[in-house]
């Protein structure tokens, strides 16, 4: 059975806990001429935003856009966007490294589908001029207090760890003293 997964409103959707707190803060009037009730969230269906619509309810069955929904006031995913897009999309942002950080957090994508994208925004490279496959070859995106970490397991594919910033930089420091006094990178 299909239910309310959010609600179009002020030109913008929003999720249903939003939704409600705008009622209960008065900001829907009456539209005339329609049944009187609720429904599952407790929202009249004569409800009216600011601009005279109606507040439309949005279902679990309609098609999201690729790029997903987001709550126009808590900024909540109400449906994920397609993850090959939205990697493209956080390319584009101001700052990718937020984007993609927004991105891991909200389960659109997964850590390890990020190695591309640390690698091609990171900053720093950390490397183990001594194995020559290059396996300690490792890449490092920093924001805000977080850092990621994309390196090659030796099965030729990205791991990808999400560390603190004070982490790596020990991390950094440890690989630094490590390679102290080895021959040239080669990787």
């Amino acid at each position: 059975m299909p239910r309310i997964v959010a609600y179009t409103y002020n030109a913008g959707i929003h999720c249903p806990a939003c939704a409600a707190a705008a009622h209960e803060k008065g900001r829907f009037r009456d539209a005339p001429g329609l049944p009187p009730g609720t429904d599952e969230h407790g929202l009249p269906y004569a409800a009216a935003d600011s601009e005279g619509n109606l507040v439309h309810p949005v279902f679990s069955t309609d098609e999201p856009p690729v790029e997903g929904w987001y709550c126009e006031t808590c900024d909540a995913v109400i449906a994920k966007p397609d993850p090959e897009h939205a990697m493209h999309m956080a390319m584009d942002a101001p700052d990718p490294i937020a984007a993609m950080f927004r991105l891991i957090d909200t389960g659109v994508v997964d850590e390890r589908d990020v190695g591309n994208f640390v690698a091609m925004y990171a900053d720093g490279v950390w490397t183990n001029p001594n194995d020559g496959l290059c396996e300690g070859l490792a890449y490092i995106a920093f924001h805000g207090g977080r850092a990621l970490v994309a390196s090659w397991d030796n099965q030729g594919f990205w791991n990808v760890e999400e560390m603190t910033t004070e982490e790596a930089e020990a991390e950094i420091a440890t690989r630094e003293a490590e390679s102290e006094g080895e021959e040239e990178d080669r990787c």
